[in-house]
């Protein structure tokens, strides 16, 4: 059935509303830092199932959807190329929340969330260099 081919695409639909659940718990609950590697996984995790259903919709769409540049002296990026990872950049602006989140921490640094910059900058740079 139909239904069977897009299950990449509600699994991260439904990862992205736990990683607003999680970040809310940060802002509004005051997760301690200790908590952090939650963070991570669940970032990484977004990352990786934005991947897949992109790539998803890219097979359902079919090849023919990314057109590309023959003549040479385009952009690099052409408007085949947003569609195709829509979900990804979705997924860096929910990443980008975790970086707020994460920098905008008062605590003190030995209990502070700025623990967590590591991680979400290169969580950000795999997501912005895929």
């Amino acid at each position: 059935g139909n239904h069977r081919n897009d299950w990449a695409i509600k699994v991260y639909e439904a990862w992205k509303e736990v990683m607003n659940l999680v970040i809310r718990g940060y802002g509004s609950s005051g997760f301690q830092s200790w908590t952090l590697p939650v963070l991570y996984t669940a970032g990484k995790y977004l990352r990786v199932f934005a991947i897949k259903a992109d790539d998803e919709q890219a097979a359902k769409v079919g090849k023919g959807a990314v057109k590309m540049d023959t003549d040479g002296i385009g952009d690099d990026v052409t408007s085949g190329a947003f569609e195709k990872n829509e979900r990804l950049e979705d997924a860096a602006r929910v990443i980008n929340r975790v970086f707020t989140l994460c920098i905008s921490d008062r605590a003190p640094m030995e209990e502070s969330r700025k623990w967590g910059l590591y991680h979400t900058t290169n969580l950000l740079f795999k997501t912005y260099f895929k």
